[in-house]
């Protein structure tokens, strides 16, 4: 697996690619193809020939709203606080960000909001912090993770959403592997 500063930038392109969609450019969509193929990972032909409005129409279906709720937010919180937001879990992301030296991680969103809890992970990739890294990943985001993954897949999302999870699973858990060896 990539070191230091290529394997941070995966995290952060991560971030983004979990946050409400605006352009997938197609040197991203080549990107992803490529790391899913570098890391072994089967996806299906139309993962990402996804068009921006389709992505953003099924972003807001899988967690935003739906008329039936909203099938996988993506929070901590709704997996581990009792399917509520801005529980405790939330609290335990911000007392990681306060270790790590850094403030609140958005105005906009709690702080066990998946994106920030990435690019926190590609923050600590950077500044050289393994053992906040590694605490980090398996006290907290690999311990709700999984459920979200599940919550996901159960809402049978777009090919483009499986594939995304299935590397942000990946690259998880090879970087867990990684800090805990």
């Amino acid at each position: 697996m990539k070191k230091g500063a290529d394997l941070s930038q995966l995290f952060i392109l991560l971030a983004k690619l979990w946050d409400y969609p605006t352009n997938l450019s197609p040197e991203t969509k080549e990107v992803l193809e490529k790391l899913h193929e570098d890391l072994g990972l089967s996806t299906s032909e139309e993962a990402f020939s996804i068009k921006d409005e389709e992505l953003r129409e099924e972003y807001t279906r899988l967690f935003i709203n739906t008329p039936l709720g909203v099938p996988a937010p993506p929070f901590a919180s709704v997996y581990k606080g009792g399917g509520l937001l801005c529980q405790k879990p939330m609290e335990e992301a911000m007392a990681f960000y306060r270790r790590a030296g850094v403030g609140p991680a958005s105005e906009n969103e709690p702080a066990d909001y998946l994106p920030l809890e990435l690019a926190f992970v590609a923050y600590l990739l950077t500044e050289g912090k393994t053992e906040l890294l590694r605490e980090f990943l398996n006290k907290h985001l690999l311990s709700w993770f999984p459920l979200f993954r599940e919550a996901l897949l159960k809402a049978q999302p777009h090919q483009f959403f499986v594939a995304l999870v299935s590397l942000t699973e990946a690259l998880l858990s090879k970087l867990n592997e990684e800090v805990s060896a």
